[in-house]
């Protein structure tokens, strides 16, 4: 039987979760706790679950996640330890599994960019064994989300993609408007 209120219940654990993941990310990056806690509410309570209640916005909750991985990677990469990149293959896989493989890439392209604003600042064997440590975790989570993401690209080969194939293709934003 179907519990009569998982439909609001289910909003409520991916907030929290969201919630929660922010503050466990800002503790990392040693935020005190107050702020952390502040941040971590106003981060699973801002409003995009309510505002976009569809299956793209799961993804906003494995963000933190994943960059709390990026920093576990860093920081075994500069003493030269084992691990710390499987929070991050978890959080990837997660990310796909959470949403659609757009925001999914999106996500993945922001956690990206974290990592490569965390490299300045690290010795040159440091950076080589985190750029390691984040390869590996792409592999992982490429493994890991592999059942979802060949279903994704065997549907696509048939899927109906409207003018995303045609028109939409190469549409772009007039320049007046890209300040919007």
């Amino acid at each position: 039987e179907v519990a009569p209120s998982g439909l609001l219940v289910s909003p409520l654990i991916l907030e929290a979760a969201a919630g929660m993941n922010a503050y466990l990310l800002l503790r990392r990056l040693r935020v005190s706790a107050l702020p952390a806690v502040a941040a971590g509410c106003a981060f699973g309570l801002d409003g995009t679950f309510s505002w976009f209640g569809h299956a793209p916005v799961n993804v906003i909750v494995t963000l933190p996640l994943a960059l709390l991985g990026v920093e576990m990677a860093r920081h075994a990469s500069v003493p030269a330890r084992t691990g710390g990149w499987i929070l991050l293959a978890l959080a990837l896989a997660l990310s796909v599994y959470a949403g659609f493989p757009e925001t999914a890439f999106i996500d993945g392209l922001l956690v990206l960019a974290w990592a490569a604003a965390r490299l300045p600042g690290m010795s040159r064997p440091a950076a080589a064994r985190f750029a390691g440590k984040l390869a590996g975790a792409a592999v992982t989570a490429a493994l890991l989300a592999a059942p979802l993401l060949v279903a994704f690209l065997d549907d696509l080969q048939g899927a109906n993609v409207g003018g995303h194939g045609g028109s939409l293709a190469t549409a772009s934003v007039p320049a007046a408007g890209a300040i919007q």
